[in-house]
């Protein structure tokens, strides 16, 4: 029998709007954080991080620059 078990992951399909909201969401949850739990505060770091550089490469890819 193993003992370390993978925790469950799941994958999700964002529109870049819900990703905007969903990175909003846990960037407000994290500068209102009344403290507790350090883990789940972590956890909210790192998927905030996450978030962030799926809103940072979709910009990236999206931007237009008229040079003209």
């Amino acid at each position: 029998m193993e003992d370390h078990l993978e925790e469950p992951s799941f994958t999700v399909t964002l529109t870049p709007a819900d990703m905007f909201l969903l990175y909003d969401s846990v960037k407000t949850k994290l500068e209102v954080w009344p403290g507790g739990n350090p883990e789940e505060q972590n956890r909210l770091f790192l998927l905030r991080d996450e978030l962030y550089r799926g809103v940072l490469e979709y910009k990236y890819e999206h931007i237009h620059i008229d040079r003209e």
